[in-house]
């Protein structure tokens, strides 16, 4: 008997460890841009920080274009033809090397010269490593994508450590392009049967299909982002760089559900909508309550930023509406109905961006960002909420 149980609490310790890595992987890239921001702010300068900030925002742009959809569109693809996994990779890895190349022409007229060999280092390491994220999630490797990442960022702490009397916004560039160059050489090493390139087909015409994929992306990224742009046309680095950090904690509390939820979504997907809506929001407010209070202490403890009640509410309604339409977005999903979402995220994105406008321009500054955002997170539920949802579709078995 107890034999038997020993064996059962192992098999299902062992389907947990996807989920659990997976989880683990999703939190861990945000923990660690937070560690890395907070290393810069605490023994540099948040002048610094606010610098570089502005290079990452081009890029956070520049990677969601040279990804081109690649994750979902690839994933679907593997799930079809799962015997041409490495020929279905290197069809769509070559058709984006033209976007790869008007992407660093674009570069060579955007930024000064002494700092083109490093930023099209880090160009390339994002387009290479961001084309095996879909081999790793169809394998489950979350464990190695784990190690690649920690690794990586090892080697970012250690030269900056090494070079820390001597560090500038040049350096901090180059040491960053070659943690990203570190990952990539990793994870060509371990997926190296993927490049056993036999003959080179450049069809442009599967860009299309990844095309959607792009534009929910891109959409996705700036409805929650556009604030942090916004203010960069009004202020100066520090204020960008406090900023940056306080939306990345509340923008961090918001994809928690998604973090939570996704490897679980075939179960997800056999439950009763209402009463799954019911657990979510419950224990959505609980989780959000906590997480705001906790941000609220590691800001002022460790950032020295204070927010005042207004920041820790507007704070709150970014993070809680996630957990009253993340339902929503699944069954939308589940009925192929993306560019509802879209049309949603397009919607977010207008608010967003309208009324940062506005309350910057009247000098509101962080707490107008804040504002707009959290503003913007519940018109976006409104919006999810009108979409009713089916549970016979709903609890269709994937």
């Amino acid at each position: 008997f107890k034999t038997k149980t020993l064996i059962k609490y192992i098999k299902l310790l062992l389907k947990l460890k996807p989920i659990f890595l997976n989880s683990l992987k999703s939190g861990l890239s945000p923990l660690l841009s937070i560690l890395f921001s907070y290393l810069i702010v605490n023994y540099f300068s948040k002048g610094l920080w606010g610098e570089f900030v502005r290079y990452l925002m081009f890029f956070y742009i520049v990677t969601i274009i040279l990804n081109w959809g690649n994750k979902m569109y690839l994933l679907r693809s593997f799930s079809k033809n799962p015997k041409d996994l490495v020929a279905v990779f290197q069809e769509y890895f070559f058709a984006r090397i033209p976007i790869l190349i008007l992407v660093i022409i674009i570069l060579l007229f955007t930024f000064e010269s002494e700092e083109l060999g490093y930023l099209t280092l880090w160009i390339l390491g994002v387009f290479i490593y961001n084309s095996f994220i879909p081999i790793i999630f169809y394998f489950r490797d979350f464990g190695k994508q784990i190690f690649i990442e920690l690794l990586g960022y090892a080697v970012l702490l250690l030269l900056i450590y090494l070079n820390h009397k001597e560090l500038d916004l040049e350096l901090l560039i180059r040491y960053y392009s070659i943690h990203l160059i570190i990952k990539t050489i990793l994870v060509i090493l371990i997926y190296s049967s993927f490049l056993n390139i036999k003959k080179i087909q450049l069809k442009l015409s599967l860009l299309k299909f990844g095309f959607p994929f792009l534009i929910l992306a891109l959409t996705g990224f700036l409805q929650s982002k556009i604030d942090l742009y916004t203010l960069s046309f009004f202020s100066k680095n520090i204020q960008l760089s406090e900023y940056q950090i306080i939306t990345g904690f509340f923008i961090f509390s918001q994809s928690i559900p998604s973090i939570i939820l996704l490897p679980y979504l075939k179960n997800i997907y056999r439950m009763k909508s209402f009463s799954l809506k019911h657990i979510i929001i419950k224990f959505g407010l609980i989780i959000t309550i906590s997480i705001t209070i906790i941000i609220y202490y590691i800001l002022y403890i460790y950032f020295d930023i204070k927010l005042t009640l207004v920041d820790l509410i507007s704070g709150f309604f970014i993070g809680f509406p996630s957990y009253l339409y993340v339902i929503h977005v699944f069954h939308l999903f589940k009925i192929k109905s993306e560019k509802t979402v879209v049309k949603i995220c397009i919607i977010g994105l207008l608010i967003n961006f309208l009324l940062s406008f506005i309350l910057l321009s009247l000098d509101f500054g962080i707490r107008g960002a804040l504002i707009a955002n959290a503003c913007a997170q519940i018109l976006v539920t409104f919006f999810y909420l009108r979409n009713k949802i089916n549970d016979k579709v709903f609890k269709k078995n994937q």
